[in-house]
């Protein structure tokens, strides 16, 4: 997919804002084809030639702007929630006003912001469209919706500062709960995230050089969610042991990405404002025992924390836990829909599928809220080697897990994540 390019700015002949010759500079690479690029190192091996492709410093430094433009947007939406939402929380005289102030103007600008950014800097590769509108716009707009109705933790409302800080961290952060002041970070703590950061990256490059020479499917299938129609056409082959593995292979590296994407976020955080931060994922492929363990204690846990005080707890506050966790899900759903139209906002084909993909996990957890406790299910939990458990439990949603993989792997986006890692490719 093409994107225009709307300027291109010369000191001398144009009458463009300096501010344009910082986006035309830093982002005149856009990075469209990862075959581009020049590598370190080649080797020939009878009629093959492979090549090292080392990380762009250029790529990164173009996700550092992104995340610091967004912060600019952020630190505006906090002082609005902080000095308009949270001190007329539960007035009897304005009542509605906070939820005016966050429905009508917060959220709104938390989902339209991104989109000036990427039209701005006329960003065209996938991750970098990732990074502006999956990040920040999505944490931002569940602290502005759990500050409207009082589940903001207790700690970031103590202080302007606090709340700043909680509102640009992205990852959660650690607060003394006997003085609410942040918990600083060690040298130890930065050493140890930023030696995490390096081996994640290493592995991840080393297991993306073998996926993409199978076009990030190992296993032939002609099924894809992208082209597939609402109703019994999206259930087609579900069960095909090809598409679950697929299925797997691809979560797996997923689950990677978003692992070494926190530690960055947080090795971030503990070098620049010096706090230390929580987990953010936690091996949940390898570790759950349950789906809700999955999805509550393991897998992304920042937006876990967001949707829990932003979504599940207001919900669950006017009517019962069944009807939170849908909620929830359904939440999750809907902002996943609002990135894929972020990462190609052309690409109809791709919508309703993320959604459909969370309602199915809201059925099975639902289903084991309700059943969990049943004496054959609590013996596989004792009894059963924990791997095996896991695997029961993974199994659930791989059958269609590609409603929400798919728009990835068909959609360029792993390859244009490449430009991040040290890749091994042949020719």
């Amino acid at each position: 997919h093409q994107y225009q390019i709307s300027h291109r700015w010369n000191p001398q002949t144009s009458n463009c804002l300096p501010i344009d010759y910082f986006s035309i500079m830093l982002f005149d690479n856009k990075f469209d084809d990862p075959n581009d690029r020049i590598p370190f190192f080649h080797m020939d091996f009878n009629d093959t030639t492979i090549n090292l492709f080392l990380p762009s410093a250029t790529f990164w430094s173009q996700i550092l702007a992104i995340l610091f433009i967004a912060e600019l947007f952020v630190v505006v939406i906090a002082f609005i929630v902080y000095y308009g939402i949270i001190p007329n929380r539960g007035s009897t005289t304005t009542t509605v006003g906070p939820y005016l102030i966050g429905f009508g103007i917060v959220c709104p600008l938390c989902l339209i912001f991104p989109f000036w950014i990427m039209n701005f800097l006329e960003l065209r590769n996938h991750l970098l469209r990732f990074f502006t509108c999956a990040l920040l716009p999505i944490t931002c707009m569940f602290h502005s919706t759990e500050a409207m109705f009082g589940f903001s933790p207790h700690s970031v409302e103590t202080s302007f500062k606090n709340y700043v800080m909680y509102y640009i961290s992205i990852v959660d952060i650690v607060f003394d709960k006997e003085t609410n002041e942040v918990v600083k970070s060690t040298r130890a703590d930065i050493l140890s995230k930023a030696k995490s950061f390096g081996c994640e990256l290493l592995i991840i490059g080393a297991y993306q050089s073998i996926l993409r020479h199978v076009q990030y499917q190992p296993f032939e299938s002609h099924i894809n969610a992208n082209t597939s129609s609402f109703g019994l056409e999206l259930f087609h082959g579900i069960f095909d042991w090809r598409l679950i593995l697929n299925n797997l292979t691809i979560t797996i590296l997923v689950q990677m990405y978003l692992t070494m994407f926190c530690t960055a976020l947080c090795l971030l955080v503990m070098v620049f404002l010096r706090v230390k931060t929580c987990v953010a994922m936690n091996n949940p492929i390898m570790m759950s025992t349950s789906a809700s363990d999955f999805w509550g204690n393991r897998w992304n846990l920042i937006v876990h924390g967001c949707l829990k005080r932003g979504v599940f707890k207001p919900v669950y506050k006017y009517s019962n836990k069944p009807i939170a966790v849908w909620a929830a899900f359904i939440a999750s759903g809907l902002f996943h829909e609002y990135i894929n139209i972020g990462l190609c906002p052309t690409c109809l084909p791709y919508f309703g599928k993320s959604i459909a993909f969370f309602i199915w996990n809201a059925i099975i957890v639902t289903l084991e809220h309700f059943v969990g406790n049943a004496s054959i299910l609590q013996w596989i939990k004792s009894n059963m080697p924990k791997p095996v458990v896991t695997v029961l439990i993974i199994s659930t949603a791989m059958p269609i897990a590609h409603w929400f993989l798919h728009p990835y792997t068909k959609g360029s986006y792993f390859d244009g994540a490449e430009f991040v890692f040290p890749i091994i490719g042949t020719i």
